[in-house]
């Protein structure tokens, strides 16, 4: 447990089990020290959290920077959407990063995602740009990281991430590729401030656990039309007089944003109420 004195080892109080408790990677807590030359003492209690996960088991976390390639892979919307959503639905502030923007790319996609009022930051490690964007925006709270392989991750945090505790070359393997497993979780302290989060396990979340009607509270853009519907129960996805496809036909919400929410919501409708993760 890091402190203002420094960093104790801490044991669980026993009665957590009892209270169905499990302290987390993240969390704020109260501790009672038993020995300051040793540096030991026990979790006495978990303050409230804003937000937990049970893969990665993490609470806490304030902001998710998804990161994607702007070619060489080109962008995965589906991926971005989805990851979206659950940072939503989990009350965690997503970053859309754009990485390798020295490459020649289409950035179409990017100009449409500044519409829908995510953060977006342009990087390159090569040309050195938004790497200060990167690093401001990391300086406080903690940070977690998610993109598939070949988006530039490595190097991204290699810049973000100066801690000399941690050699330059392990730094993909330790955060990046999950060679010590999400069982065990570390939050690294950044230059700056803040922390960075060991999470490989985050590009592997599901939706399972939003239900089909609390979706569209999870597209952010959607939340200007949706009273302007003919129905209060739509769905948007094709009832008459929606007014979020109109907003789509109107250029004022991307098409492929509207495509992958009905896409989602047809597939969680199917789930039983029991089956959600």
């Amino acid at each position: 447990m890091k402190t203002p004195d420094g960093i104790y080892t801490c044991r669980a109080r026993g009665n957590f089990r009892k209270k169905s408790q499990t302290p987390l990677v993240g969390d704020y807590v109260k501790i009672r020290i038993v020995s300051d030359g040793e540096m030991e003492g026990y979790v006495e209690e978990i303050e409230e959290r804003k937000n937990s996960l049970i893969r990665p088991p993490i609470a806490n976390i304030d902001r998710l920077i998804i990161v994607s390639a702007t070619a060489n892979p080109s962008p995965d919307t589906v991926f971005i959407d989805k990851m979206t959503a659950i940072c939503e639905h989990n009350k965690i502030e997503p970053v859309l990063c754009f990485n390798k923007s020295d490459l020649q790319h289409d950035d179409s996609i990017i100009k449409e995602y500044k519409k829908t009022g995510y953060k977006v930051i342009v990087t390159s490690t090569v040309e050195n740009t938004g790497l200060c964007e990167l690093e401001e925006i990391t300086k406080s709270g903690i940070t977690a990281v998610a993109g598939f392989s070949g988006v530039g991750k490595s190097s991204l945090l290699n810049t973000v991430l100066k801690n000399e505790e941690l050699e330059t070359g392990s730094i993909s393997e330790r955060l990046l590729r999950g060679k010590h497993t999400t069982r065990h979780l570390e939050l690294y302290p950044l230059e700056k401030g803040g922390f960075l989060a060991d999470t490989p396990g985050f590009s592997n979340l599901d939706i399972n656990m939003i239900r089909a009607l609390e979706l569209s509270d999870l597209f952010r853009e959607f939340s200007d039309y949706e009273d302007m519907c003919r129905y209060h129960d739509c769905t948007h996805r094709k009832e008459p007089g929606c007014a979020i496809a109109k907003a789509v036909e109107d250029n004022l919400i991307p098409s492929f944003r509207h495509e992958n929410y009905i896409a989602f919501y047809n597939e969680l409708d199917k789930i039983k109420e029991w089956e959600r993760k």
